[in-house]
């Protein structure tokens, strides 16, 4: 099943789901989080099935949630992945971090 992270691409390189795409849903800036203007439009290119189920993914579930009620309107299986990559590491389901990372 496809993974959506919307996490920082610093949060996403230091770890994240087997397999998973990182699609930003903030950006960290020198003025704090700011919403990534190209995030639709982003996702609907990485993952054009709009049909299929798609994991969305944050750090603890508070972007996921708020990244799925921005994509209701364009996909119809979200699954929002409400413990984030803490829950996922606590479950210790599989995950890829790079060696620079540990």
């Amino acid at each position: 099943m496809p993974y959506l992270d919307v996490r920082t691409p610093e949060e996403f390189a230091a770890g994240h789901a087997v397999g998973a795409v990182n699609i930003p849903f903030w950006f960290k800036t020198a003025d704090g989080m700011v919403p990534n203007p190209d995030f639709v439009t982003k996702v609907q290119e990485a993952f054009p099935n709009t049909q299929e189920a798609l994991v969305v993914g944050c750090r603890s579930g508070n972007r996921s949630a708020k990244a799925c009620a921005q994509l209701e309107q364009e996909y119809s299986n979200l699954i929002d992945d409400a413990g984030g990559w803490l829950g996922w590491v606590e479950a210790q389901l599989p995950v890829e971090i790079p060696a620079k990372a540990l």
